[in-house]
């Protein structure tokens, strides 16, 4: 396989994560820290589950990876939903506890890197060591980047006054599409 066709794979699967990332961008909470956090949680997922699925071939059945795409889809529209009907609170209550949290980004990395698995199991799992790990480095490096991206853009899009006056309901809606659509790809 090619460089150029793994980091086209890469691109592909960091889309989930790029939309996210945008949804959460808007926050305007969110501080470089966090930022850091959720980039770095979807690169190594994306990294971790390509590896695991080439790892272990055709391991798990169908229904396995039909199940965990429900469950992933699920758990970015409960973020989406969160978000906004955080956007009702007041001004001066810190709703963004759950959004921002560890807990979140590792639960967001790992919805968002189903696919990535996926994707292992089927076109990365003839791959001996060696290739399958720089293979997968390079597939969460292209997330990596891809996510850096979208928080610039976020940053930039959120100045919009209409965006910053209802940017919790925007990020829902784009999580909840995402979600949504992470179900549908059955």
């Amino acid at each position: 396989m090619s460089l150029s066709v793994v980091v086209l794979f890469g691109i592909a699967l960091a889309m989930d994560a790029l939309g996210v990332t945008l949804g959460i961008g808007l926050n305007n909470k969110i501080k470089l820290k966090e930022k850091l956090m959720y980039i770095l949680s979807f690169a190594f997922f994306q990294f971790l589950f390509t590896f695991l699925g080439g790892s272990l071939g055709n391991f798990f059945t169908s229904k396995f990876i039909s199940l965990s795409n429900v469950i992933g889809g699920l758990i970015i529209i409960g973020v989406g939903l969160y978000m906004i009907f955080s956007g009702e609170k007041k001004e001066d209550e810190d709703d963004s506890k759950l959004i921002i949290g560890k807990k979140s980004a590792l639960l967001l990395g790992i919805s968002v890197s189903i696919d990535a698995l996926v994707v292992g199991f089927t076109a990365f799992n003839s791959f001996g060591m060696f290739h399958l790990t720089f293979y997968s480095f390079i597939i969460g490096t292209v997330t990596l980047l891809i996510c850096y991206i979208g928080f610039i853009l976020s940053d930039k899009v959120k100045k919009l006054s209409i965006v910053e006056s209802y940017s919790n309901y925007i990020s829902g809606i784009i999580l909840i599409i995402i979600g949504i659509k992470i179900i549908l790809s059955l």
